[in-house]
């Protein structure tokens, strides 16, 4: 608006005029002074639009502060057990990515993790579960599949994006 419409909100002044003769407040018309009263309102109104922002927010705390503050304590009690189970979550996976046996436990707590991220906190009870041994699965032996000739053919008849030559 500035840049479109800057000879209808702002006057001129020159380097050389006199100090003296400057006037601030142009009134309506340019040619009286610096500034008009429209530049003005367009000035308070940009003032005023950056601060919504923060009128927003101040609205949004003041709002949401007290629901918020009871949800973060009833968190905070629940957080040591919640590190606990997250822990012995850990604990298995190290244990099956090494070669150990799974336990049965460990997949229960999973199952346990899975059901709790649905229910909402309130509702939510302390559970405490006992890891179980059991016996480790064999895995079988894989099978790798060769390409055929046709197969061949048909990936060398495309270009480096997928269509075909």
């Amino acid at each position: 608006a500035f840049t479109l419409g800057s000879s209808y909100l702002l006057g001129s002044f020159q380097v050389n005029d006199d100090i003296a003769d400057l006037v601030l407040n142009a009134g309506w018309d340019a040619s009286d002074g610096l500034v008009t009263y429209p530049c003005m309102i367009l000035l308070v109104g940009y003032c005023v639009i950056w601060l919504l922002p923060v009128a927003a927010s101040c609205w949004k705390r003041r709002k949401t502060g007290v629901p918020r503050r009871l949800a973060q304590q009833e968190v905070d009690q629940q957080e040591a057990q919640w590190k606990e189970d997250y822990l012995k979550l850990c604990e298995g996976a190290a244990a099956s990515s090494e070669g150990e046996s799974k336990t049965e436990g460990n997949e229960e707590l999973e199952r346990i993790v899975e059901e709790e991220a649905d229910v909402p906190i309130q509702q939510q009870e302390e559970k405490t579960v006992e890891p179980k041994a059991v016996e480790p699965k064999t895995s079988e032996p894989k099978t790798v599949e060769t390409a055929s000739s046709d197969d061949v053919a048909a990936l060398t008849a495309l270009d480096g994006n997928g269509f075909a030559r």
